[in-house]
């Protein structure tokens, strides 16, 4: 069975949708009292972005907006990476454009989570969480989990054919706080960015 089949029938009935406006407003102060009230529950924040996807950086590749919704207009979610033994992303995107595929791999931490610590050394916090991200690159770059990957996503060879795979691996971790007034932090930062060819995102 397809691992995108699916076991839900839409209604003809349901109450109309919201204006983009109107939720996105709504969203993004839900998000705020989150962050406000649970910062030190990722739980909270695995669901919250569960259920508010347009949340997640990545459904239309890094480069803009590409006009192609992602594989099967599917956010997933615990995705699995069959052969790896250490933790699993959190989520998973599938996007594409006319000449790539980018699959797209996210791991979130907890926001009140620290990059440094008060002498400005990286925490252990972060250290393994980039580890994390490292574990996936590695089970990425050999060839059979590739073809694996494509096979369990049914992610046929005809859309593969012809265009160049391109993963990007994203850490949520932090908050903009901690480098807001602190020049050399945030220079710190950057250079760990540009070091791990990863894209790290503030929550």
């Amino acid at each position: 069975m397809s691992v995108f089949f699916k076991s839900y029938n839409l209604v003809s009935d349901s109450p109309e949708p919201l204006k983009w406006e109107d939720y996105e407003k709504k969203v993004l102060e839900d998000y705020r009292i989150l962050l406000e009230q649970h910062p030190e529950d990722e739980k909270v924040f695995q669901d919250f972005f569960e259920k508010n996807p347009a949340m997640l950086p990545g459904a239309f590749g890094f480069f803009g907006e590409s006009g192609h919704a992602p594989y099967n207009n599917a956010l997933i979610t615990q995705p699995v990476l069959q052969g790896l033994t250490t933790k699993v992303p959190d989520f998973l995107w599938i996007a594409s454009d006319s000449l790539n595929i980018y699959p797209i791999f996210i791991e979130i931490e907890a926001p009140s989570k620290k990059w440094f610590n008060q002498d400005s050394t990286q925490t252990a916090k972060f250290t393994q969480a980039q580890s994390q991200i490292q574990d996936w690159k590695m089970w990425y770059s050999n060839p059979t989990h590739q073809s694996i990957f494509f096979q369990y996503y049914d992610i046929d060879k005809e859309i593969i054919e012809g265009k160049s795979v391109k993963p990007f691996y994203v850490l949520i971790y932090g908050l903009r706080e901690e480098f807001e007034g602190n020049p050399n932090l945030n220079q710190k930062r950057s250079q760990l960015n540009q070091f791990h060819k990863s894209a790290f995102f503030g929550a």
